[in-house]
């Protein structure tokens, strides 16, 4: 079935109102509704736009952000938890799926 069409910018200022706040986790339904766009065509036309999920866009820019926090003198507890992580080690795993090393190499 092909993608209804959107507007890029439109697109586009889903991906910056999400980088905006990087330390939330939209659902889909919340862009949806937020972007009056129905659920499954906004899933469509956001990967192929950016190339990746929503979700997946979501965790690497939280992940470079909090790269950014850490690089800042940041404790690995504290960024974990200003990015939505109650537990460290699920922090640690997202952080070297983006990054490929572990949150502790970047702090300062």
């Amino acid at each position: 079935m092909p993608i209804k069409r959107i507007n890029p910018n439109r697109i586009k200022s889903i991906g910056a109102y999400i980088a905006s706040l990087p330390e939330k986790r939209f659902t889909i339904a919340e862009l949806s509704l937020h972007f009056d766009i129905k659920p499954t065509t906004l899933k469509a036309a956001f990967k192929a736009h950016f190339g990746v999920p929503i979700h997946q866009y979501q965790l690497q820019v939280s992940m470079h952000k909090a790269r950014e926090y850490l690089k800042a003198g940041k404790q690995v507890k504290e960024t974990a938890l200003h990015f939505g992580y109650r537990h460290i080690g699920n922090f640690s795993r997202a952080f070297k799926r983006v990054h490929k090393t572990p949150p502790e190499v970047h702090k300062q």
